[in-house]
């Protein structure tokens, strides 16, 4: 809806108003990938290791890569921008800063309001904020970049899916900011062959994610034009 927005827009040369409805397609598919992201948070832990009996993966890479290159492949496709996938990383973690300012003292004011104490004193943190998996960002400009070289060399569908697929899956490794050696620790937990496994699981859901994006992002854009 808000992409026909910004073709009428630009039908009637309401320059300004078809901008101010880009932005509000950035910030939608911005808030889809905050909701999608707290969505893995369990997948850093016990809920994401799955025994297979000869060995444990984890899933975190997989739904991570899924659900994160849907997002930014759509968002590369449909909006007119070179670095439209980069906009919707940087537009949630503006949404992951306020959270990180304001859930604190949101939530001191609540206990106070209503009379409660802490059960530990001392700071409070937004769990949300630390735990938000950092490379994110280098997954969105990576895509960003060879969705358009793949636009100037005319690649086939397939060839695009597999190189980006495999090119932006380290954007997806659980690297969240407060513990960034996460994936060292995970290894120790699993073992390489459960951690290569995963990963093998991550580009397949790269693979998956980058396919259904360009499959969402493309309509998106024909709406537009």
């Amino acid at each position: 809806m808000l992409l026909s927005a910004a073709h009428l827009s630009a039908s009637e040369h309401a320059q300004g108003a078809r901008r101010v409805v880009y932005l509000g397609a950035v910030i939608a598919f911005a808030v889809t990938m905050c909701i999608f992201t707290f969505l893995l948070f369990d997948a850093y832990g016990d809920m994401g290791m799955v025994n297979l009996g000869i060995m444990t993966i984890n899933v975190f890479t997989f739904l991570a890569a899924l659900l994160g290159a849907w997002t930014f492949v759509a968002a590369a496709y449909a909006l007119p921008w070179r670095w439209s996938a980069t906009c919707v990383a940087l537009v949630s973690l503006v949404f992951v800063g306020i959270v990180a300012l304001y859930v604190p003292p949101a939530t001191n004011l609540l206990v106070q309001l209503e009379h409660l104490t802490y059960r530990r004193p001392g700071a409070h943190l937004a769990v949300v904020a630390l735990n938000w998996p950092i490379l994110f960002i280098l997954g969105a400009v990576i895509i960003d970049s060879l969705v358009h070289w793949a636009k100037r060399k005319g690649w086939s569908r397939r060839k695009q899916t597999l190189i980006v697929a495999a090119s932006a899956l380290v954007g997806f490794l659980p690297v969240p900011i407060i513990f960034p050696i996460y994936p060292l620790v995970l290894a120790q937990l699993i073992g390489i062959p459960g951690l290569l496994v995963s990963l093998l699981l991550g580009l397949l859901g790269a693979y998956i994610g980058s396919w259904l994006g360009r499959g969402t992002g493309e309509p998106m854009n024909a709406l537009e034009g």
